[in-house]
């Protein structure tokens, strides 16, 4: 014992020895060449790389080791990052333009793939690996990163003048975490090693950390920490190349012994383990039967019940109890068991081949259905030992099998009422179902149809070529996929009916995904197609005139612009007071207005002229070889017919312009424009004597309309003029109030006269209809270039000088004064005239409601002058 503990110390001191001298070596050659101290110091760590990437590679065949051999592919791919970092070191200067940051990341990147190696190494200790994928692996990585270390793609990691960077401080934390991580895998997978080889990774996995710990400091390469942290890093390999030496060189059979061994634990393992699953299966056989839903009858040769296994005592009527030991004959079972029972049992020992039988029992509280499944259980001399008897509940699947039927015959029904025609083939195209609509489509009946090809019952051609169509069962069943007929499809019936359809054809497919069929639908599209037409139509036709629109006028000139037609014309026409028609008299009129204007064009015009409206109040005619003198006769037949034409109240006008397009040089789009601006010019001339006739027209139809118009309206402008001199207006002011004065109501044009003329109360309705006469009027007067300055005075003539009245709700100032002195004008005169709807005031009962309602109402400067200097 004392012998052994001197050799052990004798040992130790030794090793102390040969460590003090190799750090004092290393001190030496550090202070005499840092260089070279580097050198010997990573040459080391190449060199035992390499030594152990041949060793295992030459020793592989002693053992089937993973750790091993990640360890030693992973370091050969490592030994040549060192080489490059040995090479880039300060001072060697072998890469130009690179400084101390190169050696620096290309370290950093061997730790990070040094420290994953003994990570993956102890992870996947007993896994199955693929030596050339790992390989290809650490190729790609180690060519990817030094790429980017060279291409200074790869984040810093030092820089001169300033040290080490954060990146590679933490990555050397990194690193640390993933070697203890290792460390931490490769102790629970410690039986997989003797005690040397596992010592030896400890402490070589225990330096690796100390070195990165080192190297998380130093600020200067040459300083005592990197010193330390180089050797570190040779003791840390040099622990891991006895690691390898122990399990690859000295003591191979080893681990062979340690892998049978350990295959041999496990081979008596599931020995142990496979004898407590047969045991624990015989007790789970047992239970299993007890605990079955199903009802398990065993009887021998003589038809004696011997074992009985029942959930419910359902499944028979009787009790399991008493069955045992006694013959079939001996147990009444309930009927129709009994019977069916019995006969299924003897007609498998008659034919030795299992059977089967369903039952029912009417319980109490519904019918229960059974399924009853005999089977021989034949003995040695192939005679018949035993009679298995399995009967099982099948209620459930009778009820999913009721509502299977249930839903076939809805799907049935459902196929049968559908509004579309349906056909149905199997995978010869050959029909098997028919719905009414497809027999009402096709003229054939589902009993005349049944079997035959479907081309020989659903006869389609295209309407254009009148060639047949391709059989869609056909196609379906040779491509698998669903398809649809083409247009302009039309079905032949038997009655030789032609009708427009649109189908489709899509394939049956059973489970595996093969086709067992085809199922067409079709739908009659006579009417579909009819609705399109109409929609067709209305896409290039105005919807309210029945002329072409705007689309097609554009493309039609586009068409039209060709030599064969010069000379082109192309004439613009705009109605006159369509704007002011429509306020008027309402839209519907101002339809009347732009229907009779096209009835005007169409009937002036010639058969291959083309006649369109291009926008609201704008048509268009295009007249192709048609010359000026062609172009000015049509215009002027247009403008004579439409001077003569009268639309009640409604002055029918149009402005007219047109150009000539005479050589195929001109632009079009010039022609277009200058035809515009003849219009333009024409409606100059022509719309303003125009939309003053409407006025006078509109005045003279509110005086026919409603009782005592005329008279109001003329004494309100009276009014208006005298409050205008008494305030001083100059006369051209005075002449506009005057003027707005006989305007002011010209709004009611769009009231019905039996509302105004009403003796009775206006309901809610009707005053708001009659409170929107302001803002017709309004717009009216501003369609009127002359009218534009009356017309604010006309719309806020019943506003009130608190803010009460309409439209806008204004108040005091903000009403413009000549609305203000029309407000005072129109109450008087209306309290002193005759109204059906209120009693006729005196001139002092006027006068006394002015000045009742001034201040609120009325404008109160406006009412003392009115009362004081008109009155």
């Amino acid at each position: 014992m004392i012998d052994l503990t001197a050799k052990k110390a004798i040992k130790v001191i030794r090793h102390v020895i040969i460590q003090c001298l190799i750090v004092s070596v290393l001190l030496c050659i550090k202070n005499y060449n840092y260089n070279l101290f580097h050198v010997f110091a990573e040459g080391y760590s190449i060199a035992v790389s390499l030594t152990i990437f041949f060793i295992v590679i030459n020793s592989k065949r002693h053992f089937d080791n993973n750790f091993l051999r990640l360890l030693s592919i992973g370091y050969f791919f490592i030994l040549w990052i060192d080489s490059l970092h040995t090479l880039a070191f300060k001072g060697m200067n072998i890469f130009a333009g690179y400084d101390s940051n190169l050696p620096t990341q290309l370290w950093i990147f061997s730790r990070y793939i040094e420290s994953i190696t003994l990570f993956m190494a102890t992870l996947l200790l007993n896994k199955k690996i693929n030596i050339r994928v790992v390989y290809g692996i650490y190729l790609t990585i180690t060519l990817a990163g030094i790429s980017a270390i060279f291409a200074r793609r790869f984040p810093d990691a030092f820089i001169v003048g300033v040290g080490l960077t954060p990146f590679k401080i933490l990555s050397e934390y990194v690193i640390i975490i993933i070697i203890a991580i290792a460390f931490f895998s490769l102790s629970k997978k410690k039986d997989k090693f003797d005690k040397n080889t596992l010592k030896n990774c400890y402490l070589s996995f225990s330096f690796s950390i100390l070195t990165e710990f080192m190297f998380t400091f130093y600020s200067d390469p040459f300083d005592v920490i990197n010193l330390l942290g180089h050797y570190f890093k040779i003791l840390s390999v040099y622990f891991i190349y006895k690691a390898v030496i122990e399990v690859a060189v000295k003591n191979p059979q080893n681990i062979i012994f340690r892998e049978i061994e350990v295959k041999k634990e496990e081979l008596e393992k599931e020995v142990r383990d496979n004898i407590v699953n047969l045991e624990q299966l015989n007790r789970s056989k047992t239970a299993l039967i007890k605990s079955m839903q199903d009802l398990v009858i065993v009887l021998d040769d003589h038809l004696i019940f011997t074992e009985c296994y029942s959930p419910d005592s359902n499944l028979l009527y009787v009790k399991p109890d008493n069955m045992l030991n006694k013959h079939i004959d001996e147990i009444s079972f309930p009927q129709p068991a009994q019977g069916i029972l019995k006969e299924a049992i003897k007609r498998t020992m008659q034919s030795g081949e299992p059977s089967r039988a369903e039952y029912y029992l009417d319980l109490p509280q519904e019918r229960c259905w059974f399924d009853a499944q005999i089977t021989i259980i034949p003995g040695n001399n192939g005679t018949i030992e035993r009679i298995l008897c399995i009967v099982r509940d099948i209620t459930e699947r009778k009820k999913m099998e009721e509502i299977i039927d249930n839903e076939k015959e809805q799907y049935r029904t459902t196929l049968l009422s559908v509004g579309d025609g349906v056909i149905s083939t199997d995978n010869r195209g050959k029909i098997k179902i028919m719905n009414p609509i497809a027999e009402k489509l096709t003229g054939w009946s589902k009993e005349e149809a049944l079997g035959k090809p479907l081309e020989d019952v659903f006869q389609v051609i295209n309407e254009i070529t009148k060639e047949p169509c391709e059989n869609p069962a056909q196609r379906v069943l040779e491509t698998g996929n669903t398809i649809e007929l083409s247009n302009h499809a039309v079905l032949l019936s038997k009655m030789v009916f032609k009708t427009s359809i649109e189908d489709s054809a899509a394939p049956i497919k059973d489970g595996s995904g093969r086709t067992t069929g085809v199922v067409i639908v079709f739908r009659d599209c006579t009417e579909r197609k009819e609705k399109q037409k109409q929609i067709e139509h209305l896409s290039f036709h105005d919807h309210l005139t029945g002329l072409y629109n705007r689309t097609y006028i554009e493309d039609a000139v586009k068409r039209l612009d060709t030599q064969r037609n010069l000379p082109f014309t192309i004439m613009v026409l705009d109605v006159n007071g369509l704007k002011l028609t429509n306020d008027a008299f309402g839209h519907e009129m101002g339809d009347r207005l732009l229907q009779t204007v096209a009835d005007i064009m169409t009937e002036v015009c010639r058969a291959d002229d083309i006649v369109g409206r291009v926008g609201g109040d704008e048509f268009a005619i295009l007249l192709p070889n048609t010359d000026e003198t062609q172009a000015k006769a049509i215009m002027q037949r247009i403008t004579a017919i439409t001077s003569k034409t009268t639309l009640d109240s409604v002055i029918v006008s149009l402005a007219v312009g047109f150009a000539v397009k005479t050589n195929v040089d001109q632009d079009i789009e010039i022609i277009k424009m200058n035809a515009d601006n003849n219009m333009y010019n024409n409606k100059l001339r022509y719309g303003k004597t125009m939309r003053n006739r409407t006025i006078e027209t509109v005045l003279r139809n509110i005086n026919l309309k409603y009782d005592q118009e005329q008279i109001h309206t003329e004494r309100v402008s009276q009014y208006c003029e005298a409050i205008a001199r008494a305030m001083g207006f100059s006369e051209k002011e005075v002449s506009d109030l005057k003027t707005a004065g006989i305007l002011h109501d010209i709004g009611k044009i769009t009231i019905p006269s039996e509302m105004l003329n009403k003796p009775s109360k206006l309901t809610k309705e009707e005053f708001e209809v009659i409170r929107r006469h302001p803002e017709t009027g309004y717009q009216m007067l501003r369609s009127v270039d002359e009218y534009v300055p009356l017309a604010e005075s006309v719309l806020f003539h019943h506003e009130r000088w608190d803010g009460k009245g309409y439209p806008c709700g204004l108040k005091g100032e903000d009403i413009p004064l000549e609305a203000r002195i029309i407000a005072v004008a129109d109450v008087y005169e209306a309290m002193t005239a005759k109204r059906s709807y209120q009693r006729t005031k005196s001139k002092e009962e006027a006068v006394a409601e002015l000045e009742r309602c001034s201040g609120t109402q009325f404008d109160p400067d406006i009412v003392k002058v009115f009362v004081e200097k008109v009155l």
